[in-house]
């Protein structure tokens, strides 16, 4: 006989001598018997584990799973870890992570709704794809905690869906423009902002203080807001620009027209009140 023959024939045996062992102490613990429900277990962490009646190595008896609860607890672990991967792919700040808008199925903090937010808070509950979001108010009122709360609420929805989303301020959109190398490196960059399942631009209007925009800027941003536009792509975005009028004298009116058109009743989300940001 060879080795391997004689090696297949001793794993036979023990493979053998393990289930009988085992359907020895199955019948002494009272598992073939299922008239009598033996009693339950604990888990490592404390959690109470019940037998189940179903097929154990061919044949029928009761069997302890793995912890429900544990297992549980494991899977929203590992979605956690997903969502936490997609929100810093996409660029979002730290110290907006924690932040929700809706509150919907999420375990982050809801963002507290007062006088100065409640038309925010109506229009992120309200929310639905492929509406845009144009908030406008004087600095640091939360208009950008808000808009980033709700595409984080997106995000968690489906995490896959939104890895090629991107969270951007104007200022770092048109810097990192001037940073490629060539013009075909720009409009591939450009068509990553026209393709991210959802994009957020922050401070539209702030890259320079004054009302002038390059050739290359204010093309881009029409370009932007027109192809996403037409592709029904949903746009996050925050200004202290407080008037439609405003908007399109920076931007052009074809610009403002495709923006208003694509946020829900064609109108600015207003928010007031003091500067959050200051200790004063």
């Amino acid at each position: 006989m060879g080795l391997s023959k004689q090696i297949s024939g001793l794993a036979a045996q023990f493979k053998e001598q393990v289930n009988q062992g085992f359907m020895t102490h199955a019948k002494a613990n009272g598992l073939l018997d299922k008239k009598v429900t033996p009693a339950h277990k604990w888990c490592q962490l404390g959690h109470p584990v019940y037998p189940q009646w179903g097929p154990c190595l061919g044949v029928e008896m009761w069997s302890y799973p793995g912890c429900p609860k544990c297992a549980k607890q494991s899977r929203r672990a590992a979605s956690i870890d997903a969502l936490d991967s997609v929100i810093e792919a996409v660029g979002i700040p730290e110290e907006f992570h924690n932040w929700s808008a809706t509150g919907t199925e999420s375990e982050r903090m809801l963002l507290p709704v007062d006088d100065n937010n409640r038309e925010m808070a109506i229009e992120a509950t309200k929310f639905a794809a492929p509406n845009w979001i144009v908030a406008t108010g004087p600095v640091g009122v939360g208009k950008t905690s808000w808009l980033t709360g709700l595409f984080i609420d997106l995000i968690e929805k489906s995490p896959k869906r939104h890895r090629g989303s991107i969270w951007t301020t104007e200022t770092q959109l048109f810097n990192k423009g001037y940073m490629v190398d060539s013009p075909k490196e720009r409009s591939a960059y450009i068509k990553t902002l026209i393709d991210a399942p959802v994009l957020l631009i922050d401070d539209l209007g702030m890259s320079r203080k004054r009302d002038s925009l390059t050739p290359w800027q204010y093309e881009t941003i029409n370009t932007v807001v027109t192809e996403r536009h037409s592709r029904h792509r949903v746009t996050l975005i925050t200004t202290n620009m407080g008037s439609w009028n405003e908007i399109a004298k920076r931007y052009g009116q074809h610009t403002m027209s495709r923006m208003r058109q694509a946020t829900r009743k064609e109108k600015l989300v207003g928010m007031t009140g003091h500067d959050r940001r200051s200790r004063g």
